[in-house]
């Protein structure tokens, strides 16, 4: 036992090894022995000391040894040893009993561990596998519905047949978001996620995914000014840094108002490389902030809000900037807008 190897050590450097052995012996019969038992042994090794003492002290100063100096070294030594004995007793089996109780609550958080992980496996799995069957489908339907928006097999003649193709292709690309966005958080909290970082532009992965989202700029009536005009040479996994800056431009403009802006913009230090986007939206409260912050909650969770989206976008790009080994950060105002900052770290001359 642990407690046993700790005592042993700490006893090894005062005594010889012999005295020490037989402490030890010693030490572990009376534990094994019940409470009676111990304070008997115990009660009977002091009264017989104490007379051996007292009887050896008498005959040094050369007199007699009344009756009353053995009976009254007999009753002393009891006396002094029981409630030492007994409290080291109730000490003993108080240690004993919690560290039975430690036993199994380490057991028990084992096991509980171990079906978490395998929990988190399954998970994974089946979403991964269910991803797969989904987004089969979703990109044929995108790719379809391409087709007949574009007219690349000649004029449909009715223009509402456009517009249905358009409205298929956009459903399909934002259901085909939300499926990716489900895997990617359900990897980085199983601790799954692939990641191949390499050096990247940072100004030109803005620029690309403002081209991307010049639709939504027009459908939400939100002007976006690109300060960013600095080259910041990044280490991070392209995919992933695409992911991250398209979700938090992407939701500074959904949630803005009708004639608002959102201003990017771009810094460099030692070490790493800032990008800051401020919009003039709706902004939130420090509550507001925690719950935007968790997995598919959202500020406004009535059927009836005004603002469409899962409650993924800000908790994904946390979690995959965090595991870049970057920081996102988020200051706002309710009324005024929000300020978010993402930090990433710098490619260094070698990379």
């Amino acid at each position: 036992m642990q407690h046993i190897a700790t005592q042993d050590a700490a006893v090894a450097g005062r005594v010889k090894p012999r005295p020490r052995r037989l402490l030890i012996r010693l030490d572990r019969w009376l534990a094994n022995l019940s409470m009676t038992a111990a304070v008997s042994v115990l009660t009977g090794g002091a009264a017989v000391l104490a007379i051996g003492s007292a009887w050896i002290a008498w005959m040094i100063v050369g007199g007699d040894l009344p009756y009353r100096v053995p009976l009254l070294a007999s009753m002393i030594g009891p006396l002094i040893a029981c409630p030492i004995i007994l409290h080291s007793q109730k000490l003993i089996k108080a240690l004993e009993r919690k560290k039975r109780e430690l036993t199994g609550l380490t057991v028990a958080l084992a096991r509980a561990r171990d079906e978490a992980e395998a929990s988190n496996r399954s998970k994974v799995t089946f979403l991964a596998n269910m991803s797969h069957e989904l987004r089969t489908p979703l990109h044929a339907i995108i790719g379809f519905s391409e087709l007949i928006r574009d007219e690349k097999n000649g004029p449909i003649g009715q223009r509402p047949y456009l517009d249905y193709a358009a409205d298929i292709n956009d459903s399909g690309r934002r259901l085909l978001d939300v499926i990716n966005s489900i895997l990617e958080l359900s990897k980085l909290e199983a601790g799954d996620m692939n990641s191949e970082p390499e050096p990247i532009d940072l100004h030109q992965l803005i620029e690309g995914c403002l081209r991307e989202l010049k639709d939504e700029m027009v459908r939400a009536a939100v002007t976006v000014e690109n300060h960013a005009a600095i080259r910041a040479d990044i280490v991070a996994d392209p995919r992933l840094a695409k992911r991250i800056l398209f979700n938090t431009l992407s939701n500074a403009i959904r949630f803005n108002r009708a004639g608002g802006t959102v201003r990017v913009e771009l810094t460099s230090t030692a070490g790493q490389a800032t990008v800051t986007i401020i919009d003039s939206g709706i902004g939130m409260t420090r509550d507001e902030i925690a719950t935007a912050l968790r997995p598919f909650h959202q500020i406004d969770a009535s059927l009836g809000r005004r603002f469409n989206g899962t409650g993924l976008g800000l908790p994904l790009a946390k979690a995959l900037i965090e595991h870049q080994g970057g920081r996102l950060l988020i200051d706002s105002e309710p009324g005024v807008g929000t300020t978010l900052v993402m930090t990433f770290p710098m490619a260094t001359a070698e990379a």
